[in-house]
């Protein structure tokens, strides 16, 4: 993250961003990755939550936490980059306040590998770990990392969490609504008693059909592309297939090309919004999912048409921008 002084990690920890939700995810190379199509999505509070519970003495991996929240709510896996980014935030939210403390530097990444993404880099969460008695080793030459040595004898149990909340299956569920248009007719009403509620409901159902519809073409895009800030994404994640056996592909880019990729998306030109059938089309697919340092992501795909979100739009200057988006 840039610029962690400047920004209100407490404001970040509680924006739930519609989450806790599932997704299914369509990618074959991501779905043999992690052996299903259910992937979970939890908000910030939720890894603070568990950040909180570990006590002194005790490390986890954000592995853990994943692996932990996947199978509590019925998924096959716990989405990666959100997983990073919002332990990230639970880090520099703790680091603001003055009381109430979430003790971040006892969450590692994957084999016991400090995290220099968090407050005061590698060298403070080395200094608060060897305080609790854990011994640090680094590795490499050039590439030098930190290591809490045998850290897996020193793993919190997650089973053992209380208090927990619910899963997102039993969420979804009572936050489902159904809503249900039913015109009683019984044996007593007469042939033009069912005549007048059936037209009764035509004339209710076909005007608000028609709005709908008009403001649906008038939906903009979810997120105003011009207005991507390119510092502010995390992580970009392609995907995609080119047809024929085997032609499925997945892969993030580099680091170096996310700040190039946000000043293209600045320059796309979008029209009306059109239908997703119409929108369609055979041949290669390309996709890419923006993940963004306050723990939004976006999903776009530039094509004859430029889906955003969940959306197709014309994609006005396509001749202009298609060879350089094929770049990427």
């Amino acid at each position: 993250m840039a610029n962690e002084e400047k920004k209100d990690f407490n404001a970040m920890l509680h924006q739930d961003k519609g989450m806790p939700k599932i997704q299914t995810v369509t990618d074959e190379a991501t779905i043999k990755k992690y052996g299903g199509d259910r992937m979970y999505f939890a908000p910030p509070v939720t890894y603070d939550a568990i950040m909180k519970s570990v006590p002194e003495g005790k490390v986890l991996t954000v592995g853990a936490i994943r692996d932990y929240l996947a199978k509590k709510n019925g998924a096959d896996f716990t989405d990666p980059i959100t997983a990073g980014i919002f332990v990230s935030i639970a880090a520099w939210a703790s680091h603001q306040r003055t009381e109430d403390k979430t003790p971040y530097w006892r969450t590692l990444k994957a084999g016991g590998e400090l995290n220099p993404k968090y407050p005061g880099g590698v060298t403070d969460q080395k200094e608060k770990l060897e305080a609790e008695g854990h011994r640090i080793i680094q590795k490499g030459r050039k590439n030098i990392r930190y290591y809490v040595a045998d850290y897996e004898k020193v793993l919190f149990e997650l089973e053992y969490l209380k208090n927990f909340p619910k899963p997102c299956n039993s969420i979804l569920k009572k936050n489902l609504l159904v809503y249900r248009t039913s015109f009683y007719m019984d044996g007593r009403d007469t042939v033009e008693e069912k005549r007048r509620r059936i037209w009764t409901a035509i004339l209710i159902i076909v005007p608000v059909m028609l709005v709908f519809c008009t403001i649906w073409r008038g939906q903009p895009p979810e997120m105003d592309l011009a207005r991507i800030d390119p510092e502010e994404i995390e992580e970009i994640y392609c995907s995609g297939y080119t047809g024929g056996e085997n032609g499925a592909f997945s892969y993030y880019i580099p680091e170096e090309e996310r700040e190039e990729f946000g000043e293209l998306l600045n320059r796309v030109r979008l029209g009306r919004q059109v239908r997703e059938e119409r929108a369609l089309t055979t041949g290669a697919v390309k996709y890419y999912t923006l993940y963004f340092e306050d723990g939004r992501s976006l999903e776009i795909s530039p094509g004859i048409y430029f889906k955003v979100g969940g959306r197709y739009y014309e994609f006005e200057n396509q001749d202009e921008l298609r060879e350089e988006f094929l770049r990427f």
